[in-house]
C-alpha cells in the first residue's frame, strides 16, 4: 500500500442520539474511541510527511540507510 499523496481527512463523526461516553461500558464504540484514533493517524502522518520511505521499499530501510 502506498503512503497517501496528501494528509487524511477525516469525517465528522457523533454518537448515537441519547448516547453518553462512558469508558467503562468496553462493548459499546463511542465517537471519543473512533476521535482519539483519527488525532494519532494524523500525528503519524505530520510527524512522518509525506512520502516519508522516498526511493526506498519502507521508512526503516531509509533511516538504515542514513546510519553510519
Amino acid at each position: 500500500m502506498a503512503y497517501p499523496d496528501d494528509f487524511t481527512t477525516f469525517r465528522e463523526i457523533e454518537n448515537k442520539p441519547g448516547q453518553v461516553y462512558d469508558s467503562n461500558k468496553k462493548t459499546t464504540i463511542f465517537k471519543e474511541d473512533f476521535v482519539a484514533l483519527q488525532n494519532a493517524v494524523a500525528r503519524i502522518e505530520h510527524v512522518l510527511g509525506l512520502n516519508p520511505e522516498g526511493a526506498f521499499d519502507n521508512v526503516s530501510d531509509r533511516i538504515a540507510e542514513l546510519e553510519p
